[in-house]
């Protein structure tokens, strides 16, 4: 479910909002260069996944989305790594909602928060997880959303 940010109490997301804030300057979004990984804290980049924009060949609709990077705390929290892979290929760990919130950040070109029940069952994992993250833009045309990075925070239920 989509939440405000301001409801987002967990500091770690807070602090991947600052630092893609602060890189971005006045643009709407930063490149994909200025959203250098390797420089936002460490204890945070094994949570992070970074998915390619596909646009449709007009180029005005975002059609999917392909992961370019999928930390290992992804991996572990989820069961599995999803780099290289499409989304709309995805398990549905939560129905619909992602799906949703990736569009949304591309439309609205700002972060999108959510909170939400991942169902890891599908995977071998007894154990469902709530999941806490906001998706955030980038652009490398300054124009359109090029990709979407997300931080994610887990806590089982």
């Amino acid at each position: 479910m989509i939440v405000d940010l301001s409801e987002i109490t967990d500091s770690e997301i807070h602090e991947f909002v600052a630092y893609w804030s602060s890189v971005k300057g006045e643009a709407f979004a930063p490149t994909w260069k200025q959203f250098n990984l390797p420089k936002l804290n460490p204890k945070l980049v094994p949570y992070v996944i970074v998915a390619d924009a596909v646009y449709d060949p007009s180029g005005r609709e975002a059609i999917d989305f392909v992961v370019r990077f999928w930390g290992t705390g992804q991996t572990e929290w989820k069961g599995a790594d999803k780099t290289g892979k499409r989304t709309r290929d995805f398990p549905q760990y939560r129905g619909p909602e992602g799906w949703e919130e990736y569009l949304r950040v591309v439309q609205e070109k700002r972060p999108i928060a959510s909170r939400d029940t991942v169902y890891r069952e599908q995977f071998g994992k007894r154990v469902n997880i709530e999941q806490t993250q906001v998706r955030v833009p980038l652009s490398d045309d300054g124009i359109n959303v090029t990709k979407v990075a997300t931080f994610g925070h887990w806590s089982k239920i």
